[in-house]
């Protein structure tokens, strides 16, 4: 085992309007299409939800998994992974962060991300797309504070890629009374602010299955 994977499965579907990752999606359902493109060699799943029994029935064929209790947040449902992978022997060098939602993430993303990670010697690498539109930072009332240079800004997507040490250690720093970060990548810099994560230009369509337009 090289690569173990988080994969957040947890989530209530609210603004799909049912569990999205049952849904049909290139010639299959989420969840099965998600695992089998990211599975390959060296690569362990550790699928955090709250309804393991339904989607055990929908793993790919040669897929086992640990399974994790989804949290009322997605920061909490990985760290019950995180927690579960712990529990379950010694770590790989690197743990990957992948929601569920991502079908169309593959094997080689996540090689991509590994192999980044080592050529910088960074302690994380997030898969991500460049911002295209003017990006606009605004107050409550919706009146524009700020206009950040667009040249700089991305698009978080996953996976995200991490040594297993400084990932295990920011989970272990962060306050489950705090307001969750936004993503992983977010959490660990929040808690190692001098930490360096890298982000890995991804040109594939890696769309995150929110709305059911999006299928």
């Amino acid at each position: 085992m090289d690569i173990a994977v988080l994969v957040a499965a947890g989530g209530s579907g609210t603004r799909f309007g049912g569990n999205k990752l049952l849904a049909q999606f290139q010639g299959d359902v989420v969840i099965t299409t998600c695992l089998r493109n990211l599975n390959g060699p060296g690569v362990k799943f550790v699928v955090a939800t709250k309804t393991p029994e339904l989607l055990a029935k929908f793993l790919p064929e040669g897929v086992e998994v640990l399974w994790a209790p989804g949290g009322d947040s997605r920061t909490a449902s990985v760290g019950n992974a995180l927690a579960e992978l712990q529990k379950s022997g010694p770590l790989p060098p690197f743990i990957a962060v992948h929601d569920a939602a991502r079908p169309r993430a593959t094997y080689a993303l996540l090689q991509q991300c590994r192999e980044r990670l080592l050529a910088e010697n960074a302690d994380g690498v997030v898969a991500a797309h460049r911002v295209t539109d003017t990006i606009h930072q605004a107050d409550e009332t919706g009146c524009i504070q700020a206009t950040p240079q667009r040249s700089l800004l991305w698009a978080a997507e996953t996976p995200q890629l991490f040594r297993s040490q400084i990932l295990c250690e920011a989970y272990q720093a962060w306050k489950k009374e705090a307001l969750p970060p936004s993503d992983d990548a977010a959490l660990v810099r929040g808690v190692f602010p001098q930490s360096r994560i890298l982000m890995l230009e991804n040109s594939q369509n890696n769309l995150k299955i929110t709305y059911r337009h999006d299928l």
